[in-house]
């Protein structure tokens, strides 16, 4: 049986995606409130703590030397949904709400696709082991939120 410790930076990762999938839904309620904010600010905290979960997933796997394949696929996903797939949906989202085309708006999409091919490449190249080439995903989604 497996020691309670190696189950612990997956567990974050999960919180990291759960994040990411409500940032997804509140992206399309634009117009809802809750607690004195739009539903698209709420998204925005989301992704930031998913940011925290996904730091705080990898120095738990470091210090508890809990590595495993299944990690490293499982942050990729989260990391897809949290940091592309759910900018993704706001910008697409906040083109809508500003009169752009359904169409044009589609180009938003990109930022997911783009995060994939990222997160796809950090995944088989082994010069990536320790260190980024290029720019994180968590990094770009930072730069949306900035934005």
């Amino acid at each position: 049986m497996k020691n309670i410790k190696t189950y612990i930076p997956n567990t974050i990762t999960c919180l990291n995606l759960l994040c990411g999938c409500v940032a997804v839904f509140l992206a399309f309620h634009s117009g809802t409130q809750a607690m004195g904010l739009h539903a698209f600010e709420w998204a925005w905290i989301f992704i930031g703590a998913a940011a925290v979960f996904d730091f705080c997933d990898g120095l738990s796997a470091r210090l508890l030397g809990a590595y495993s394949p299944m990690g490293k696929e499982l942050d990729s996903l989260s990391d897809l949904v949290s940091f592309g797939l759910a900018p993704a949906f706001l910008v697409m989202n906040a083109m809508i709400d500003a009169g752009a085309p359904l169409g044009l708006s589609f180009i938003a999409l990109f930022i997911a696709l783009m995060g994939a091919l990222r997160l796809a490449k950090f995944n088989v190249d082994t010069r990536q082991a320790t260190s980024f080439i290029g720019l994180p995903i968590p990094a770009n989604a930072l730069f949306w939120i900035g934005t």
